[in-house]
């Protein structure tokens, strides 16, 4: 593992001699890639660690790009949408080996979240759904153009978390009607799509929104694409559970300042991640007393 960072490191920087003094896990990732806090001295360079993000040859190719260029789309969102309206970490480089690929960010310093981080993530959302697709290289738009949105990854949320209480719990349906109705509803539905379309994130929630103490930073740009931004605003107000109404309410009236709201279309996604989330806790609360039950029975 240490001699394949070491390669990955060094074809990102063009260092010709590298050591490596400190490697953990920076994220842990189910998605086929190694996201590695690294510690390091090396031969022609400033930097002394970063973060690095090895896509391996079987990482989950949502965007249907593949692994070299959803590196390389990865390192021109780092360098071209890094404006100083939108934050995002400062690029070291990317390398391409053996059918994987990597890019090596500067490493940031996570701060807590305070009452206004949401909305500062709601004000920087707004300007990249304003950011221009022809202000960009050819290079970086024939990317983001041929990369495939991740839709009805909710929906699906919804629709697996549903079949699993069915065939596990399948009294559910009876005893609690209206979470099993608001399920059935989203099932049911096609998830819609705005007239409006810009650039999207695509997993734009909290895990991949840095509160440090120079500002909040965007990272983990792999899903960027074209598409309907209310499914970005969606994933901000809806995928932490139990976001109070009011920060809600103030999160969308900070994104309206800047951009159009579809209502229907945003209300949808709510709707849609409000299910899903009581969904989660639902089977937490019904594995956990079931659990218990089996170990009282034994």
């Amino acid at each position: 593992m240490l001699d394949d960072v070491k390669t990955h490191i060094i074809g990102c920087l063009g260092a010709d001699s590298l050591s490596i003094t400190e490697l953990k896990p920076f994220i842990t990732l189910g998605s086929g890639c190694d996201v590695l806090d690294c510690q390091f001295i090396a031969d022609n360079t400033s930097f002394t660690s970063g973060v690095l993000k090895i896509y391996r040859k079987d990482f989950d190719n949502y965007s249907g790009i593949g692994t070299v260029r959803t590196a390389k789309k990865f390192q021109l969102a780092c360098l071209e949408l890094n404006t100083g309206d939108i934050y995002l970490p400062e690029v070291m480089g990317c390398y391409v080996f053996d059918e994987e690929a990597s890019v090596l960010t500067e490493k940031l310093v996570a701060i807590e979240w305070d009452a206004q981080t949401r909305i500062a993530a709601a004000r920087l959302l707004s300007q990249l759904h304003s950011v221009s697709l022809s202000g960009l290289s050819s290079e970086f738009q024939e990317l983001i153009r041929e990369s495939q949105t991740n839709r009805d990854r909710i929906r699906n949320g919804v629709v697996g978390t549903g079949e699993y209480l069915d065939n596990k719990y399948p009294d559910w349906q009876v005893n609690y009607p209206q979470l099993f109705k608001y399920t059935m509803e989203i099932i049911d539905s096609v998830e819609p799509r705005s007239s409006l379309e810009t650039l999207v994130h695509g997993d734009y929630f909290s895990k991949n929104i840095l509160r440090t103490k120079d500002g909040v930073y965007i990272i983990d740009w792999d899903l960027l694409a074209l598409g309907d931004p209310m499914w970005d605003l969606g994933f901000l107000v809806g995928a932490e559970p139990d976001i109070d109404e009011n920060e809600v309410e103030a999160v969308i009236a900070e994104y309206r300042r800047c951009c159009p709201i579809d209502e229907d279309i945003l209300s949808w996604h709510r709707k849609c991640w409000y299910t899903f989330q009581e969904l989660i806790k639902f089977v937490k609360t019904l594995d956990s007393r079931f659990s218990l039950l089996d170990r009282l029975e034994s």
